[in-house]
């Protein structure tokens, strides 16, 4: 009877001290849906859910699935993910904006003016063919920038406003304040 007690302490002893040492991560893998894609930007929505921008679609994680939002070759290569107004996120593509459908699950292409659009912030987009100022009725307008400054080869990359009201603007070579 000794022994089963000692037997008994030991191993509620070893459950305490040994699980202490134990490593925990979270991470997401093909087999959590996230397939064999490249991630390159998260954006966490107001609701918590985490929005994946990869090299095959836009996808949603949740805290417990991955939810593969349908793209096809007209959708191309995602590179970011933001909100516009209250509550539309838009897929900044290598084939431009578009909106993401929650309930169809699907993005939907919008301002068909922009191609290749690499960054969105508030109301503006930028990539290799400029900077667009995007209105609530569907229009864009191009924000006229010197020719030496963007290219296809001189992309406008991100987007960020200051507190005096002015936005900085990166591109693969230099930062400009406008």
């Amino acid at each position: 009877m000794k022994i089963l007690i000692i037997t008994f302490i030991l191993y509620l002893f070893s459950l305490f001290t040994l699980g202490d040492n134990i490593k925990h991560s979270d991470h997401l893998v093909s087999y959590d849906g996230l397939g064999h894609e490249s991630v390159f930007d998260i954006y966490k929505d107001k609701d918590g859910l985490l929005w994946l921008s990869t090299n095959k679609g836009v996808r949603c994680y949740n805290g417990h699935a991955v939810t593969k939002y349908n793209c096809n070759e007209e959708t191309g290569f995602v590179y970011t993910i933001r909100p516009i107004g209250n509550s539309r996120l838009v897929a900044c593509t290598s084939n431009g904006l578009f909106e993401i459908n929650r309930e169809q699950q699907n993005l939907q292409r919008i301002y068909k003016e922009i191609n290749n659009a690499k960054c969105i912030y508030n109301n503006m987009a930028g990539g290799s063919h400029g900077l667009w100022k995007l209105d609530a009725n569907g229009k864009c307008h191009n924000i006229p920038l010197e020719s030496s400054v963007i290219s296809p080869a001189n992309a406008v990359t991100d987007i960020r406003n200051d507190r005096n009201g002015g936005a900085w603007i990166s591109t693969n070579k230099r930062i400009i304040r406008r």
